[in-house]
């Protein structure tokens, strides 16, 4: 899996508008996105590790948005 804290600051980054309600539009699109991807993985990966890469995802977003929370 991709290094969610680097993806996600990336995106964020980008906001042209960095406000609380546009970061989090942002990170629901990546949880999404990810879980798509996770989903549509042929086989299908066990619950297990689809879970664990859900959670270090939202720790990713948790981490990235604090940063920009005490900016």
């Amino acid at each position: 899996m991709a290094d969610f804290i680097a993806v996600i600051r990336r995106a964020v980054d980008g906001l042209s508008n960095n406000t609380p309600e546009m970061r989090a539009k942002v990170y629901d699109k990546a949880r999404s996105a990810v879980l798509r991807q996770l989903e549509n993985m042929n086989p299908r990966p066990p619950e297990q590790m689809l879970q664990r890469q859900l959670a270090k995802q939202e720790a990713a977003i948790l981490e990235v948005d604090a940063e920009y929370a005490e900016a």
